[in-house]
């Protein structure tokens, strides 16, 4: 029985060893997976612990740009694709805002500017770098240094742009600023910059902190009224009004500061940054002033001694225009007609220049008086229909026929008046009318001198009411006078608070336009 379980042992060992192999195999296979499974849940591990790592390490570095730079990422089709935040503060829009938006239409201060060769630098593959102009949500004004650098694909395709912005505008404004203070401090006259809001002082050059007796570290937190005692505010905040409104440039004007006469020419302008503020440049022009009065007297001397000579020729050509010293001949006639015109021309000037002098010392005076000036414009059409009839045209009114009282200066306005109606006749068409309209508006009146005749060169227009100046066209040559008629009727229509203007097309016309105020005072007068 032994023997044949030996036996039975023997013949089965291979099989046995067989199988006992292909456990062990299984064995080692399953605790090769469950080794592989453990070194793959540990390298798992790992690459989770490295990729959050990697995430940790860019939010970082994202961080620190946001601290130090403004950073936004574009497409190839230039819109905004991420916007930092530290862009979206200091553009005053909210991240979400900018996204989608093409980075030149929402940000750029002209969108038509391209920066120079941005473009071929960038789809070369290269970084640009150089400064923008960043318009902010408010309209302020920020410059940046800026670098911008292409992600293109394997075929070189451009396929977004990263942009790295610095806000500079600091610096920029204290670079202006240094070069236009140390160009402004060598001028002799006094220069002035102060805000258009609260007429704080921001800058003095040498030429006024000398003349206001500060030092440069005094002019800290005063404004415009600091300077002096007599300053009217709210007269100034009118004054600068059209400037505000950009219907004007400049304004220049005349006025007494610190007991002399200056001259101030006040700007509007904006710094680097967008911020509106004046420029007040004020000139010493008392030695200016001194020189027009000698001026003036000597004028009016002249004047004076000219008139009564020049009196006593026109009675004496007129005297014997008319045979008083015998029959003449058509030749001595001719002559004696050509100085006859000219002696009244000479006569013209010399009255010209009396009444400017005049107007100029304050010398005249302007009574006013309630006036109805609906009769005031009949009569001043009535008294100057016979020159319309010297030269074949007619004078007409035009307007209501009830009393409209103003308070004005009936000699003053009867010389504006006659003025403007002796040139609408003088270029006007044998044959056509010149009307005197007469029209009441909200706050005032309006009279208007309208005329169909060759009209006003557009050239002519922005010195028409500056003396010694006509607006000749071909046409109207032979028709001379002292070009001081226009700036005469300004000055007396300014003093009395009034306006003059005109409209005029060559080849159609001319009208000017009288504004005259009426408070309720003046109406309670009718």
């Amino acid at each position: 029985m032994n023997d044949l379980t030996d036996q039975t042992i023997i013949m089965l060992s291979p099989y046995v060893r067989l199988v006992l192999d292909h456990y062990m195999l299984v064995i080692i296979l399953a605790l090769s997976l469950l080794l592989y499974l453990a070194r793959a849940q540990q390298l798992s591990k790992q690459y989770e612990a490295a990729l959050r790592l990697k995430d940790d390490e860019i939010a970082v570095y994202l961080r620190a740009l946001n601290a130090h730079a403004m950073v936004n990422i574009t497409g190839a089709d230039g819109r905004i694709t991420f916007a930092s935040d530290s862009l979206a503060r200091a553009t005053g829009y909210a991240p979400d805002e900018l996204v989608g938006h093409e980075f030149r239409n929402i940000l750029l201060s002209n969108p038509k500017d391209e920066c120079l060769g941005l473009t071929s630098k960038l789809r070369a593959g290269q970084v640009w770098t150089g400064e923008t102009k960043i318009r902010r949500r408010d309209g302020g004004i920020m410059w940046t240094r800026s670098s911008i650098i292409p992600v293109h694909d394997d075929l070189g395709t451009l396929l977004r742009t990263i942009s790295l912005r610095t806000d500079i505008t600091e610096s920029k404004l204290l670079q202006a600023e240094r070069q236009d203070r140390a160009m402004i401090d060598r001028l002799r006259d006094e220069v002035y910059i102060f805000s258009t809001k609260t007429f704080e002082l921001l800058y003095l050059n040498k030429r006024a902190l000398a003349s206001s007796n500060w030092g440069e570290s005094e002019t800290v937190g005063k404004r415009l009224g600091d300077l002096s005692e007599v300053f009217d505010e709210q007269a100034f905040r009118a004054r600068v009004t059209p400037l505000l409104q950009g219907d004007v440039d400049s304004i220049l004007y005349e006025t007494i500061f610190r007991g002399g006469a200056v001259e101030v020419n006040l700007q509007l302008e904006h710094s680097l940054d967008g911020t509106p503020r004046f420029v007040a440049v004020v000139r010493d022009i008392t030695e200016r002033k001194r020189a027009e009065n000698e001026r003036a007297e000597f004028v009016a001397t002249v004047s004076h001694e000219l008139r009564s000579p020049l009196t006593s020729i026109k009675g004496s050509l007129n005297l014997i225009a008319s045979g008083v010293a015998g029959p003449m001949s058509e030749r001595v006639g001719s002559l004696i007609t050509v100085a006859q015109r000219n002696v009244d021309r000479l006569l013209r000037l010399i009255n010209d220049l009396l009444d400017l002098e005049k107007l100029d010392a304050n010398m005249t005076d302007f009574a006013v008086a309630p006036v109805d000036i609906v009769s005031f414009a009949e009569e001043v059409v009535a008294a100057n229909a016979g020159y319309g009839h010297e030269y074949g045209v007619e004078l007409r009114y035009m307007g209501p026929t009830s009393p409209i009282f103003a308070m004005i200066s009936r000699d003053g306005m009867m010389q504006v008046l006659t003025n403007l109606l002796s040139n609408a006749v003088k270029f006007s068409p044998r044959g056509q009318f010149v009307d005197l309209e007469v029209v009441e508006r909200p706050g005032g009146i309006r009279l208007s001198i309208i005329d169909r005749g060759c009209g006003i060169p557009p050239e002519a227009h922005h010195t028409l009411f500056s003396r010694f100046v006509q607006a000749h066209t071909q046409i109207d040559r032979q028709h001379v006078g002292t070009g001081l008629g226009l700036s005469i009727a300004k000055t007396i229509i300014e003093k009395q608070a009034g306006r003059i203007w005109f409209t005029s097309k060559v080849g159609v016309g001319t009208t000017f336009h009288v504004d005259l105020p009426i408070s309720e005072g003046f109406r309670a007068v009718a």
